[in-house]
């Protein structure tokens, strides 16, 4: 007899997820950024009762919501967003929505954001801090004004540089 090993499939479940861009670089205060949520679906069947839930701090301002409804939450700064006009996500697609934000102030800002659908027993969270600085510490400067350079005493050598930073969330004074 032969054994034949052959590569299981699983058919009939959606695997949803949460991915979130744009909160990487700092913001300028004052001025409008995207962060775009990312809403795939992995799995072979559709996604459906899609709710993501955003909770933003009063120093934060939503602009426009592109790719969602979007109506008041149960708590302050709290909005309830639709993905896709409440269409279920297919198998293999990915919802987009982008968030035009503006912050208020400079400072660390808190996102919350919380992505549920009839698929899931609890909601994907996550929460993520946005910084943003003051308006005058762009102006009329170049990279070499905001980073401290210096000459290279050893310009004949090759280097290779590792930088190893998990996680890098604050600003360094001079």
């Amino acid at each position: 007899p032969r054994l034949v090993i052959a590569p299981i499939k699983t058919f009939g479940f959606a695997a949803p997820g949460l991915t979130i861009s744009g909160l990487e670089s700092p913001a300028v205060a004052g001025e409008t950024f995207d962060v775009t949520v990312k809403l795939p679906n992995r799995g072979t069947a559709p996604i459906t009762g899609n709710r993501l839930e955003l909770v933003l701090p009063t120093t934060l301002e939503l602009i426009k919501v592109t790719g969602a409804t979007k109506e008041a939450g149960d708590t302050p700064g709290s909005l309830k967003l639709t993905p896709g006009e409440g269409k279920p996500i297919a198998a293999g697609a990915t919802s987009t929505i982008v968030l035009t934000l503006r912050g208020q102030s400079s400072g660390q800002h808190v996102v919350q954001f919380g992505f549920s659908c009839d698929q899931l027993n609890r909601p994907l969270t996550r929460m993520d801090a946005l910084t943003t600085l003051p308006a005058d510490s762009f102006h009329d400067r170049t990279v070499t004004d905001l980073l401290e350079t210096f000459d290279n005493p050893y310009s004949d050598r090759d280097y290779v540089v590792e930088t190893v930073c998990p996680e890098f969330t604050s600003m360094c004074p001079k």
